[in-house]
C-alpha cells in the first residue's frame, strides 16, 4: 500500500502499512522533498488536517490518496497536557509545548529516563527520547496519556525460587515485599537458585489476624483537601470525563451559594443517575464534596450504603467559595468557555412595602437650586419651537368671495349698479375698497363711469342681444364672479 504526498506541485509516493503512523508518513514526505522544518508542517486530506498520532488504518485515508504537505498555523506554539502512568498506577502530568522532547518531559516530571513508554500501542525506547518531540508523535493540542511499560526479566539465567510449605505460602507472600533477596546459593554455573527467607511465626500469626478482621473495622480513608481531590480526578480521568465532573461540581456549589436558605440544594441523592455518572463513581469527586463539608447519610433499612450527601446549615461558606475558585482554575485549564460555566445568582433586594399612611423617601439626594432637569428641557423645546415659527414666512393671500345668490343685470345697467349690489352683500367689517377687472386679457374697469354692461363688453353684449333677448345674467357664485350669458362664453370678474 502507498499514498501520494503533494508539496509545491511535486509528488512523492510513500509506502505505508496498516500500522504506519501518520507522523511517520509526514517524516518520510519531508525527507523525500528535502524539507527540514517538519515541526511547522502538517498533512491535509481533502482540505482536512490529518491526525498524526493515529495509524494509517484509523486515519480514514484511502490507499493511493493524495496528501498535501502544508505549513500549519501556529502549530508549534500550542500546549499539550501530558500524563504518564507509572507502574504502581500513579499518574503524573503537566502541560508542555508541542515542540518539547520526551526526555525533557521525563526530567521535568522526575521520572527515570531508562524506561520504555507506550503511546497508542507504540513503544518508545530510551534512545528515542532525545530525538522524538510531541509534534512528531502527532500531539499538537489536547491531552495524551503515556504508560510505563514493564521491562521483561533477563533470560540469561534461570531463577528457581524455593517454594515454602503449603501452610505458609499465602502468609509469606503477603508479609514479604517484592525485593531482591540477599541470600543466594549457586548450585551450578548455568542454574541459580534463590532461597526465599522462611517466614517467622509472628509474621504468620499477624497475617492470619488481619485476614480474620471484618472489612468494616478497617480505618476509613483519609479525607483529601479540595485541591488534592480535584488533582485525583484529573490524574485518573481523561479531559472529557474531567470536564463533566468539574461542571457538575460547579453547578452544585453555585446552587448552594445562590440559595443558601433552601434545604433542597444542600441534599444530593446518591442514586441520582446524573450525579452518579458525573461525580458519584469518581473517588476524587466524592472526596471534593466531603472537603466542602458534605456528610453521608444512610436511611434505616437500606444497609450501610449512603443514600444522601447533605451539607449542614452551619457549614462554612468560605470553603464553598474557595472550592468554587479551585473549580474555576480547573475549568481554565480544561479550556472551558466562560459561557458554559455555571455562575452564582445574586438575589435581588425585596421591594419596599407600600404604606399609604407612611412617608416613603425615594430620593435622599439634595436637589440643586433652580429649574429641574425636566423643566430645563421643556424650556429648551419651547425656545426651539419659537425659532422654527419665526423662520416660517406666510405669503400674502388674495381672498375670493362667493355670494349665495345669482343676481341678474340688464345690458343697459351700469357698473355702478353692480358695485352697489356688492356693497350691500358685504358686511360693514369686511367692506373695503376693491376694483373689478375682466380677463383674459386683464382689463381693470372704472367703477364710477357711466358705461353700461352692453357697451363695456361689446362682443358679449352683441351676442346677448342676439341670443338672450338682451338680458345679461351675473353669476357671483361661479369662481370668480362671472357674467354668464346663455350659450355664450362668460366674461370673468375677480374681486
Amino acid at each position: 500500500m502507498s499514498v501520494v504526498a503533494l508539496y509545491d506541485g511535486r509528488r512523492k509516493k510513500i509506502a505505508v502499512t496498516a500500522g504506519t503512523y501518520m507522523s511517520d508518513v509526514l517524516k518520510k514526505a519531508c525527507e523525500g522533498f528535502g524539507l527540514d522544518n517538519i515541526e511547522r508542517l502538517e498533512l491535509r486530506h481533502k482540505d482536512k488536517v490529518v491526525d498524526l498520532s493515529i495509524p494509517f488504518r484509523l486515519s480514514g485515508v484511502s490507499v493511493n490518496a493524495v496528501l498535501e504537505v502544508k505549513e500549519g498555523a501556529n502549530a508549534a506554539q500550542s500546549d499539550v497536557r501530558v500524563g504518564i502512568q507509572l507502574m504502581d498506577g500513579r499518574r503524573v502530568q503537566g502541560s508542555f509545548r508541542s515542540s518539547t522532547r520526551v526526555i525533557e518531559i521525563l526530567v521535568q516530571l522526575g521520572i527515570p529516563t531508562d524506561i520504555t513508554l507506550n503511546f497508542m500501542r507504540r513503544d518508545l525506547n530510551p534512545h528515542e527520547f532525545a530525538s522524538v518531540t510531541l509534534q512528531q508523535l502527532g500531539l499538537l493540542t489536547g491531552s495524551a496519556m503515556f504508560r510505563v511499560k514493564a521491562t521483561p526479566p533477563p533470560s540469561s539465567a534461570s531463577v528457581t525460587p524455593v517454594a515454602p510449605s503449603p501452610q505458609t505460602t499465602s502468609s509469606s507472600v503477603n508479609s514479604i515485599p517484592s525485593a531482591r533477596p540477599s541470600n543466594t546459593e549457586t548450585i551450578s554455573p548455568d542454574t541459580t537458585t534463590v532461597a526465599l527467607p522462611r517466614p517467622s511465626v509472628e509474621h504468620v500469626i499477624a497475617a492470619d489476624d488481619v485476614d480474620m478482621h471484618d472489612a468494616t473495622a478497617l480505618a476509613p480513608p483519609t479525607v483529601l483537601s479540595s485541591y488534592d481531590a480535584l488533582q485525583l480526578v484529573r490524574n485518573t480521568c481523561f479531559d472529557a470525563v474531567s470536564t463533566d465532573v468539574v461542571l457538575t461540581l460547579m453547578k452544585i456549589v453555585c446552587n448552594i451559594l445562590s440559595k443558601p436558605d433552601e434545604p433542597k440544594v444542600r441534599s444530593i441523592r446518591v442514586a441520582n443517575p446524573k450525579f452518579h455518572d458525573a461525580v458519584g463513581k469518581h473517588q476524587g469527586g466524592v472526596m471534593f464534596l466531603q472537603s466542602l463539608g458534605f456528610q453521608q447519610q444512610t436511611n434505616e433499612g437500606e444497609g450501610s450504603s449512603p443514600s444522601h450527601f447533605v451539607l449542614p446549615e452551619d457549614a462554612d461558606t468560605a470553603l464553598l467559595r474557595r472550592g468554587l475558585a479551585l473549580l474555576q482554575d480547573q475549568a481554565d485549564d480544561l479550556r472551558l468557555p466562560p459561557t458554559s460555566r455555571p455562575s452564582v445568582v445574586v438575589q435581588a433586594a425585596s421591594p419596599v412595602e407600600f404604606d399609604a399612611y407612611k412617608a416613603v423617601i425615594t430620593r435622599v439626594q439634595a436637589q440643586p437650586r433652580g429649574l429641574s432637569v425636566t423643566e430645563m428641557r421643556l424650556e429648551d423645546l419651547k425656545r426651539k419651537e419659537e425659532e422654527l415659527l419665526a423662520m416660517i414666512h406666510i405669503p400674502a393671500r388674495n381672498p375670493r368671495v362667493f355670494f349665495p345668490h345669482e343676481p341678474t343685470f340688464h345690458p343697459k345697467e351700469t357698473l355702478a349698479a353692480v358695485v352697489l349690489h356688492l356693497n350691500e352683500s358685504l358686511a360693514d367689517s369686511g367692506r373695503r375698497s376693491f376694483s373689478l377687472y375682466v380677463t383674459p386679457p386683464r382689463q381693470t374697469l372704472a367703477l364710477d363711469g357711466a358705461a353700461t354692461l352692453g357697451t363695456l363688453y361689446y362682443p358679449a353684449a352683441q351676442t346677448l342681444d342676439d341670443k338672450s333677448n338682451k338680458v345679461a345674467k351675473l353669476n357671483p357664485a361661479a369662481p370668480p364672479h362671472t357674467t354668464k350669458a346663455k350659450a355664450s362664453k362668460p366674461s370673468w370678474f375677480k374681486l
